[in-house]
Protein backbone atom coordinates (compact mmCIF):
# COMPACT_ATOMS: atom_id res chain seq x y z
CA UNK A 1 0.00 0.00 0.00
CA UNK A 2 1.32 3.51 -0.98
CA UNK A 3 1.99 6.04 1.88
CA UNK A 4 -0.14 8.66 1.51
CA UNK A 5 -2.10 10.55 3.84
CA UNK A 6 -4.34 8.20 4.90
CA UNK A 7 -1.55 5.94 6.32
CA UNK A 8 -0.07 8.65 7.74
CA UNK A 9 -3.15 9.71 9.86
CA UNK A 10 -3.62 5.65 10.39
CA UNK A 11 0.30 6.11 12.66
CA UNK A 12 -0.55 8.68 14.28
CA UNK A 13 -3.81 7.48 15.52
CA UNK A 14 -2.10 4.71 17.00
CA UNK A 15 0.38 7.35 18.80
CA UNK A 16 -2.32 8.29 20.51
CA UNK A 17 -4.18 11.20 21.48
CA UNK A 18 -0.77 13.46 22.34
CA UNK A 19 -0.49 13.05 18.10
CA UNK A 20 -4.05 13.15 16.70
CA UNK A 21 -7.47 14.83 18.05
CA UNK A 22 -10.69 13.96 15.90
CA UNK A 23 -12.84 17.00 16.53
CA UNK A 24 -16.67 15.95 15.85
CA UNK A 25 -18.58 18.46 16.20
CA UNK A 26 -19.58 20.71 13.28
CA UNK A 27 -16.96 23.71 12.19
CA UNK A 28 -16.92 26.91 10.51
CA UNK A 29 -14.11 27.22 7.50
CA UNK A 30 -14.36 31.14 8.23
CA UNK A 31 -11.78 31.84 11.44
CA UNK A 32 -12.74 28.61 13.74
CA UNK A 33 -10.41 26.26 12.45
CA UNK A 34 -7.67 28.41 12.62
CA UNK A 35 -8.63 29.51 16.20
CA UNK A 36 -9.31 26.43 17.82
CA UNK A 37 -5.59 25.61 16.25
CA UNK A 38 -4.05 28.70 18.40
CA UNK A 39 -6.03 28.02 21.00
CA UNK A 40 -4.09 24.38 20.98
CA UNK A 41 -1.11 26.17 20.50
CA UNK A 42 -1.34 28.44 23.32
CA UNK A 43 -1.52 25.16 25.73
CA UNK A 44 1.25 23.92 23.99
CA UNK A 45 -0.64 20.95 22.35
CA UNK A 46 0.50 20.03 18.50
CA UNK A 47 -1.72 16.89 17.79
CA UNK A 48 -2.79 16.68 14.27
CA UNK A 49 -6.24 17.97 13.82
CA UNK A 50 -9.16 16.23 11.95
CA UNK A 51 -12.24 18.19 11.99
CA UNK A 52 -14.85 15.72 10.54
CA UNK A 53 -17.90 18.50 9.63
CA UNK A 54 -16.99 21.28 8.67
CA UNK A 55 -20.08 23.71 8.15
CA UNK A 56 -21.56 23.80 4.43
CA UNK A 57 -18.99 21.61 2.85
CA UNK A 58 -19.48 17.49 2.49
CA UNK A 59 -15.60 17.25 3.24
CA UNK A 60 -13.30 16.70 6.71
CA UNK A 61 -10.29 18.67 6.96
CA UNK A 62 -7.06 18.11 8.50
CA UNK A 63 -4.29 20.66 9.78
CA UNK A 64 -1.34 21.05 12.17
CA UNK A 65 0.81 17.79 10.97
CA UNK A 66 3.94 19.83 11.67
CA UNK A 67 3.41 20.95 14.85
CA UNK A 68 6.01 19.79 16.85
CA UNK A 69 9.47 18.51 16.35
CA UNK A 70 7.52 15.12 18.10
CA UNK A 71 5.15 15.10 14.98
CA UNK A 72 7.80 16.28 12.63
CA UNK A 73 9.28 12.62 14.10
CA UNK A 74 6.49 10.95 13.10
CA UNK A 75 6.38 12.19 9.68
CA UNK A 76 9.50 10.21 9.58
CA UNK A 77 8.56 7.04 11.67
CA UNK A 78 10.84 7.40 14.08
CA UNK A 79 10.51 7.13 17.78
CA UNK A 80 8.54 9.46 20.28
CA UNK A 81 11.82 11.41 22.05
CA UNK A 82 14.11 11.41 19.13
CA UNK A 83 16.59 14.06 19.59
CA UNK A 84 16.13 17.16 17.51
CA UNK A 85 19.55 16.70 16.09
CA UNK A 86 18.27 13.22 15.16
CA UNK A 87 15.31 14.20 13.68
CA UNK A 88 17.54 16.77 10.91
CA UNK A 89 19.99 13.76 10.33
CA UNK A 90 17.34 11.37 9.48
CA UNK A 91 16.02 14.43 7.17
CA UNK A 92 19.43 14.80 5.62
CA UNK A 93 19.88 11.38 5.16
CA UNK A 94 16.55 10.53 3.58
CA UNK A 95 17.20 13.58 1.46
CA UNK A 96 20.27 11.87 0.18
CA UNK A 97 19.16 9.04 -1.00
CA UNK A 98 16.25 10.27 -3.46
CA UNK A 99 14.09 7.90 -5.40
CA UNK A 100 13.05 8.11 -8.43
CA UNK A 101 8.74 8.17 -8.88
CA UNK A 102 6.62 5.66 -11.30
CA UNK A 103 4.31 6.26 -13.73
CA UNK A 104 0.55 4.38 -13.27
CA UNK A 105 -1.74 4.75 -16.28
CA UNK A 106 -5.30 4.30 -14.38
CA UNK A 107 -6.90 3.86 -10.71
CA UNK A 108 -5.16 6.89 -9.72
CA UNK A 109 -7.09 7.92 -6.27
CA UNK A 110 -6.83 11.60 -6.90
CA UNK A 111 -8.77 11.53 -10.19
CA UNK A 112 -11.47 8.97 -8.70
CA UNK A 113 -13.76 12.24 -8.71
CA UNK A 114 -13.23 15.24 -12.05
CA UNK A 115 -15.05 18.07 -12.49
CA UNK A 116 -14.39 20.14 -15.61
CA UNK A 117 -16.08 23.15 -17.94
CA UNK A 118 -18.71 24.28 -15.59
CA UNK A 119 -18.73 21.93 -12.71
CA UNK A 120 -15.18 23.26 -11.77
CA UNK A 121 -16.16 25.48 -8.42
CA UNK A 122 -13.19 26.15 -6.18
CA UNK A 123 -16.02 27.54 -3.52
CA UNK A 124 -17.13 23.82 -3.33
CA UNK A 125 -13.88 23.10 -1.04
CA UNK A 126 -13.83 23.98 2.56
CA UNK A 127 -11.20 26.65 2.35
CA UNK A 128 -10.78 28.40 5.18
CA UNK A 129 -10.65 32.16 6.12
CA UNK A 130 -7.34 31.37 8.21
CA UNK A 131 -7.19 35.67 9.99
CA UNK A 132 -9.40 38.39 9.92
CA UNK A 133 -7.48 40.94 7.43
CA UNK A 134 -6.83 38.29 5.49
CA UNK A 135 -8.00 38.77 1.45
CA UNK A 136 -10.13 36.17 1.35
CA UNK A 137 -9.45 31.85 1.31
CA UNK A 138 -6.49 30.61 1.17
CA UNK A 139 -5.13 27.31 -0.01
CA UNK A 140 -2.50 27.62 2.80
CA UNK A 141 -0.56 23.69 2.77
CA UNK A 142 -0.60 22.74 -1.18
CA UNK A 143 2.23 22.58 -3.45
CA UNK A 144 2.38 23.56 -7.17
CA UNK A 145 3.90 21.56 -9.98
CA UNK A 146 5.31 23.05 -13.05
CA UNK A 147 8.18 22.12 -15.74
CA UNK A 148 11.03 23.75 -16.49
CA UNK A 149 10.71 24.35 -20.33
CA UNK A 150 14.30 24.02 -21.07
CA UNK A 151 15.30 21.01 -19.28
CA UNK A 152 12.09 19.59 -18.72
CA UNK A 153 12.89 18.99 -15.17
CA UNK A 154 10.05 19.22 -12.66
CA UNK A 155 9.51 21.61 -9.57
CA UNK A 156 7.27 21.15 -6.90
CA UNK A 157 7.12 24.19 -4.26
CA UNK A 158 5.34 25.78 -1.55
CA UNK A 159 3.47 29.40 -1.94
CA UNK A 160 0.54 30.86 -1.12
CA UNK A 161 -2.66 30.39 -2.83
CA UNK A 162 -5.69 32.85 -2.63
CA UNK A 163 -9.19 32.26 -4.29
CA UNK A 164 -10.47 34.79 -6.95
CA UNK A 165 -13.34 32.80 -8.35
CA UNK A 166 -14.98 29.53 -9.04
CA UNK A 167 -11.64 28.79 -11.54
CA UNK A 168 -9.17 31.10 -10.89
CA UNK A 169 -7.16 30.92 -7.77
CA UNK A 170 -3.60 33.25 -7.10
CA UNK A 171 0.26 31.60 -6.36
CA UNK A 172 2.37 34.24 -4.80
CA UNK A 173 5.90 33.21 -5.54
CA UNK A 174 9.10 34.47 -3.94
CA UNK A 175 10.75 36.31 -6.30
CA UNK A 176 13.96 34.54 -5.75
CA UNK A 177 12.00 30.59 -5.64
CA UNK A 178 12.67 28.23 -8.44
CA UNK A 179 8.87 28.45 -9.37
CA UNK A 180 9.40 32.04 -9.99
CA UNK A 181 12.84 31.50 -11.93
CA UNK A 182 11.09 29.07 -14.28
CA UNK A 183 7.47 31.18 -14.41
CA UNK A 184 9.96 34.48 -15.80
CA UNK A 185 11.64 31.76 -18.27
CA UNK A 186 8.40 31.05 -19.91
CA UNK A 187 7.18 34.84 -20.21
CA UNK A 188 10.43 35.49 -22.08
CA UNK A 189 8.98 32.37 -24.61
CA UNK A 190 5.96 33.88 -24.98
CA UNK A 191 4.14 30.82 -23.14
CA UNK A 192 1.66 29.18 -21.33
CA UNK A 193 2.67 27.54 -17.95
CA UNK A 194 0.92 24.49 -16.92
CA UNK A 195 0.03 23.79 -13.13
CA UNK A 196 -1.05 21.60 -10.70
CA UNK A 197 -1.75 22.80 -7.02
CA UNK A 198 -1.38 19.22 -4.73
CA UNK A 199 -3.31 19.73 -1.57
CA UNK A 200 -2.96 16.81 0.43
CA UNK A 201 -0.86 13.86 0.62
CA UNK A 202 1.30 12.19 3.20
CA UNK A 203 3.65 15.11 5.27
CA UNK A 204 6.92 13.63 4.30
CA UNK A 205 6.11 14.67 0.53
CA UNK A 206 4.87 18.21 1.63
CA UNK A 207 7.96 18.38 3.16
CA UNK A 208 10.17 17.64 0.41
CA UNK A 209 8.31 20.38 -1.71
CA UNK A 210 10.15 22.91 0.59
CA UNK A 211 13.20 21.17 -0.61
CA UNK A 212 15.44 24.50 -1.61
CA UNK A 213 18.38 22.51 -4.03
CA UNK A 214 19.18 23.35 -7.05
CA UNK A 215 16.96 24.55 -9.61
CA UNK A 216 17.94 21.46 -11.71
CA UNK A 217 16.52 18.96 -8.70
CA UNK A 218 13.81 17.08 -8.89
CA UNK A 219 11.46 17.45 -6.09
CA UNK A 220 9.54 14.41 -7.05
CA UNK A 221 12.28 11.78 -6.58
CA UNK A 222 13.11 13.88 -3.00
CA UNK A 223 9.68 12.42 -2.08
CA UNK A 224 10.39 9.48 -2.52
CA UNK A 225 13.82 9.49 -1.09
CA UNK A 226 11.64 10.87 2.60
CA UNK A 227 8.69 8.13 2.07
CA UNK A 228 11.44 5.59 1.55
CA UNK A 229 9.38 4.36 -1.47
CA UNK A 230 8.47 5.57 -5.23
CA UNK A 231 5.99 8.77 -5.87
CA UNK A 232 3.17 6.98 -7.81
CA UNK A 233 2.58 9.54 -10.74
CA UNK A 234 -0.10 9.91 -13.15
CA UNK A 235 -0.43 12.07 -16.37
CA UNK A 236 -3.12 15.46 -15.02
CA UNK A 237 -6.51 15.14 -17.22
CA UNK A 238 -6.36 18.37 -18.94
CA UNK A 239 -2.62 19.24 -18.38
CA UNK A 240 0.61 18.08 -19.79
CA UNK A 241 1.87 16.82 -16.59
CA UNK A 242 2.36 14.47 -14.41
CA UNK A 243 0.53 14.70 -10.78
CA UNK A 244 0.97 12.44 -7.72
CA UNK A 245 -1.58 9.76 -7.73
CA UNK A 246 -2.38 9.29 -4.28
CA UNK A 247 -2.76 12.94 -3.39
CA UNK A 248 -6.45 14.10 -2.44
CA UNK A 249 -6.79 17.14 -4.28
CA UNK A 250 -5.47 17.98 -7.17
CA UNK A 251 -6.31 21.69 -9.00
CA UNK A 252 -5.03 21.70 -12.58
CA UNK A 253 -4.56 24.59 -15.25
CA UNK A 254 -2.18 27.54 -16.78
CA UNK A 255 -0.56 30.35 -15.88
CA UNK A 256 0.31 33.65 -18.41
CA UNK A 257 3.30 34.58 -16.49
CA UNK A 258 3.46 38.12 -18.48
CA UNK A 259 -0.27 39.10 -17.01
CA UNK A 260 0.09 40.07 -12.92
CA UNK A 261 -2.94 39.70 -10.53
CA UNK A 262 -2.64 41.04 -7.02
CA UNK A 263 -2.34 38.62 -3.81
CA UNK A 264 -2.96 39.61 -0.34
CA UNK A 265 -3.19 40.96 3.05
CA UNK A 266 -2.27 37.45 4.28
CA UNK A 267 -1.35 36.36 7.72
CA UNK A 268 2.19 35.13 7.20
CA UNK A 269 5.20 32.66 9.30
CA UNK A 270 6.57 36.08 10.53
CA UNK A 271 3.05 36.63 12.79
CA UNK A 272 2.17 39.57 10.32
CA UNK A 273 0.30 40.43 7.90
CA UNK A 274 2.00 39.85 4.53
CA UNK A 275 0.95 43.31 2.32
CA UNK A 276 -0.54 43.19 -1.08
CA UNK A 277 1.89 41.38 -3.50
CA UNK A 278 2.02 40.49 -7.36
CA UNK A 279 0.79 36.82 -8.07
CA UNK A 280 0.67 34.86 -11.17
CA UNK A 281 -3.11 34.06 -11.98
CA UNK A 282 -3.57 29.94 -11.96
CA UNK A 283 -6.74 29.58 -14.67
CA UNK A 284 -8.13 26.23 -13.66
CA UNK A 285 -9.16 23.15 -16.06
CA UNK A 286 -9.45 20.56 -14.16
CA UNK A 287 -10.58 19.61 -10.42
CA UNK A 288 -9.62 16.00 -9.55
CA UNK A 289 -9.94 14.63 -5.97
CA UNK A 290 -10.84 11.38 -4.33
CA UNK A 291 -13.89 10.31 -3.59
CA UNK A 292 -13.66 10.98 -0.01
CA UNK A 293 -11.52 13.34 -0.11
CA UNK A 294 -9.55 15.13 3.31
CA UNK A 295 -9.04 18.74 2.51
CA UNK A 296 -5.38 19.59 4.07
CA UNK A 297 -4.96 23.02 5.62
CA UNK A 298 -2.43 25.00 7.93
CA UNK A 299 -2.55 27.41 10.13
CA UNK A 300 0.16 30.13 8.32
CA UNK A 301 0.35 32.21 11.54
CA UNK A 302 0.83 29.33 13.77
CA UNK A 303 3.95 27.85 15.04
CA UNK A 304 2.99 24.93 12.50
CA UNK A 305 3.81 26.86 9.73
CA UNK A 306 6.96 27.66 11.38
CA UNK A 307 7.37 23.87 11.93
CA UNK A 308 7.09 23.38 8.56
CA UNK A 309 10.08 24.82 7.38
CA UNK A 310 12.40 23.90 10.24
CA UNK A 311 13.84 20.50 8.92
CA UNK A 312 14.35 22.34 4.93
CA UNK A 313 16.46 25.03 5.89
CA UNK A 314 17.91 23.61 8.69
CA UNK A 315 19.28 21.08 6.38
CA UNK A 316 20.35 23.47 3.92
CA UNK A 317 22.54 25.21 6.23
CA UNK A 318 23.97 22.31 7.64
CA UNK A 319 24.99 21.28 4.79
CA UNK A 320 26.56 24.45 3.80
CA UNK A 321 28.32 25.32 6.97
CA UNK A 322 29.97 21.15 7.34
CA UNK A 323 31.24 22.06 4.08
CA UNK A 324 33.30 25.16 5.00
CA UNK A 325 33.64 23.29 8.75
CA UNK A 326 33.71 20.11 9.23
CA UNK A 327 33.84 20.57 12.95
CA UNK A 328 29.79 21.80 12.70
CA UNK A 329 28.56 20.10 15.91
CA UNK A 330 24.88 21.15 15.34
CA UNK A 331 23.16 23.40 14.39
CA UNK A 332 19.40 24.91 14.73
CA UNK A 333 16.59 27.61 13.90
CA UNK A 334 14.70 28.71 16.63
CA UNK A 335 11.04 29.13 17.10
CA UNK A 336 11.62 32.63 18.78
CA UNK A 337 13.38 33.40 14.74
CA UNK A 338 10.10 32.19 13.21
CA UNK A 339 12.51 28.73 12.64
CA UNK A 340 14.16 31.13 9.39
CA UNK A 341 15.10 34.52 10.28
CA UNK A 342 17.62 33.08 13.48
CA UNK A 343 20.25 30.16 13.44
CA UNK A 344 22.34 29.17 16.58
CA UNK A 345 25.63 27.49 15.46
CA UNK A 346 27.83 25.07 17.28
CA UNK A 347 31.66 24.10 16.33
CA UNK A 348 34.65 22.89 17.67
CA UNK A 349 36.59 25.92 17.33
CA UNK A 350 40.26 25.01 16.17
CA UNK A 351 41.86 28.06 14.63
CA UNK A 352 41.12 32.03 14.90
CA UNK A 353 38.20 33.06 12.13
CA UNK A 354 35.97 29.94 12.19
CA UNK A 355 33.11 31.30 14.08
CA UNK A 356 32.66 33.97 11.35
CA UNK A 357 33.48 31.64 8.47
CA UNK A 358 31.05 29.22 10.15
CA UNK A 359 28.27 32.18 9.73
CA UNK A 360 29.40 33.86 6.03
CA UNK A 361 28.80 30.03 4.77
CA UNK A 362 25.11 30.64 7.14
CA UNK A 363 23.84 33.56 5.33
CA UNK A 364 25.63 33.11 2.23
CA UNK A 365 23.42 29.69 1.76
CA UNK A 366 19.89 30.84 2.62
CA UNK A 367 18.63 34.32 1.27
CA UNK A 368 15.94 34.37 3.96
CA UNK A 369 18.31 34.20 7.07
CA UNK A 370 18.96 37.12 8.95
CA UNK A 371 21.23 36.60 11.94
CA UNK A 372 23.53 33.60 12.55
CA UNK A 373 24.95 32.85 16.01
CA UNK A 374 27.82 30.96 16.21
CA UNK A 375 28.99 29.35 19.80
CA UNK A 376 31.51 27.11 21.14
CA UNK A 377 30.68 23.20 21.18
CA UNK A 378 30.23 23.49 25.12
CA UNK A 379 26.66 25.51 24.08
CA UNK A 380 23.47 23.77 23.61
CA UNK A 381 22.05 25.15 20.48
CA UNK A 382 18.76 23.70 21.47
CA UNK A 383 18.75 25.70 24.60
CA UNK A 384 17.86 29.29 24.26
CA UNK A 385 19.11 30.78 27.62
CA UNK A 386 22.85 28.41 27.03
CA UNK A 387 22.96 30.39 23.64
CA UNK A 388 21.88 33.74 24.99
CA UNK A 389 24.29 33.39 27.88
CA UNK A 390 27.14 32.79 25.62
CA UNK A 391 26.40 35.81 23.56
CA UNK A 392 26.15 37.89 27.23
CA UNK A 393 29.36 36.47 28.02
CA UNK A 394 31.49 35.72 25.23
CA UNK A 395 30.82 38.53 23.00
CA UNK A 396 32.17 42.28 22.70
CA UNK A 397 29.77 44.35 20.51
CA UNK A 398 32.93 46.42 18.84
CA UNK A 399 34.55 43.25 17.26
CA UNK A 400 32.44 39.93 17.05
CA UNK A 401 29.16 41.02 15.22
CA UNK A 402 29.11 41.84 11.49
CA UNK A 403 26.62 43.77 9.98
CA UNK A 404 26.22 43.49 5.93
CA UNK A 405 23.27 45.33 4.73
CA UNK A 406 21.77 45.11 1.04
CA UNK A 407 21.87 41.26 0.86
CA UNK A 408 18.98 39.18 -0.98
CA UNK A 409 16.42 38.37 1.56
CA UNK A 410 12.64 37.82 2.23
CA UNK A 411 10.32 39.93 0.64
CA UNK A 412 7.85 38.51 3.80
CA UNK A 413 9.94 40.34 6.53
CA UNK A 414 8.04 42.85 7.88
CA UNK A 415 11.38 44.95 7.63
CA UNK A 416 12.45 43.75 4.08
CA UNK A 417 13.34 46.87 1.19
CA UNK A 418 14.19 47.61 -2.11
CA UNK A 419 17.86 49.49 -3.97
CA UNK A 420 16.47 52.47 -2.80
CA UNK A 421 16.05 51.75 0.73
CA UNK A 422 12.92 53.77 0.10
CA UNK A 423 10.24 51.22 -0.13
CA UNK A 424 9.54 47.81 0.39
CA UNK A 425 11.89 45.17 -1.21
CA UNK A 426 12.91 41.75 -1.11
CA UNK A 427 16.31 43.29 0.19
CA UNK A 428 17.83 42.42 4.09
CA UNK A 429 20.09 43.44 6.41
CA UNK A 430 22.33 40.07 7.38
CA UNK A 431 23.78 39.98 10.83
CA UNK A 432 26.99 37.27 12.48
CA UNK A 433 27.62 37.05 15.93
CA UNK A 434 30.39 35.23 16.78
CA UNK A 435 29.84 34.04 20.23
CA UNK A 436 32.81 31.89 20.40
CA UNK A 437 36.04 31.74 22.62
CA UNK A 438 39.62 33.18 21.42
CA UNK A 439 41.34 29.91 20.36
CA UNK A 440 44.53 29.37 22.36
CA UNK A 441 44.01 32.08 24.91
CA UNK A 442 43.86 32.35 28.21
CA UNK A 443 39.61 32.63 28.96
CA UNK A 444 38.04 32.43 32.04
CA UNK A 445 36.23 28.88 33.48
CA UNK A 446 32.74 27.65 33.06
CA UNK A 447 31.42 26.70 36.01
CA UNK A 448 29.77 23.15 35.59
CA UNK A 449 28.61 20.43 37.80
CA UNK A 450 31.00 17.63 38.78
CA UNK A 451 30.55 14.75 36.17
CA UNK A 452 30.79 12.05 38.23
CA UNK A 453 28.99 13.37 40.84
CA UNK A 454 26.06 14.17 39.07
CA UNK A 455 26.12 10.87 37.50
CA UNK A 456 26.07 9.37 40.65
CA UNK A 457 23.20 10.94 42.71
CA UNK A 458 19.82 11.86 41.66
CA UNK A 459 17.68 14.51 43.70
CA UNK A 460 14.88 11.89 43.15
CA UNK A 461 16.75 9.50 45.64
CA UNK A 462 16.40 12.63 48.91
CA UNK A 463 12.60 13.37 48.17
Amino acid sequence: MAKDLRTFIDSVKAAGPKYFLELTKPVDSNLEISTLQQQMDDAAKFPVMYFDKVKGYDMPLITNTFGSYDMLGQIFGLKANTSKDQILQEYIKRGNNPIDPVVIDKDAPCQEVVWEGADIDLNKLPIPIHAPLDEGRYVSAGFTVCKDPDTGIYNAGWYRHVVKSANQITAMINPNNHGKHIGRRYAELGRKMEVALVIGHHPAVILASCERGSIDMDEFKVMGGFLEEPVRMVKGKTIDLLVPADAEIVLEGWIDPAVEAKDGPFAEFAHYYGHEMPAYMINVTAITMRKDAIFYDLNPAGTEHNMSGVLPFESILYRAVKSKMPSLKALHLPPSGVCLFHSYISIKKRNPGEGRMAGLAAIAAESMLKMAIVVDDDIDVYNERDVMWAVATRVQGDKDIVIIPDVCGSHLDPLSYDETRLERGSMTTKVIIDATKPVGKEFATRVMPDEKTMNRISIEDYL
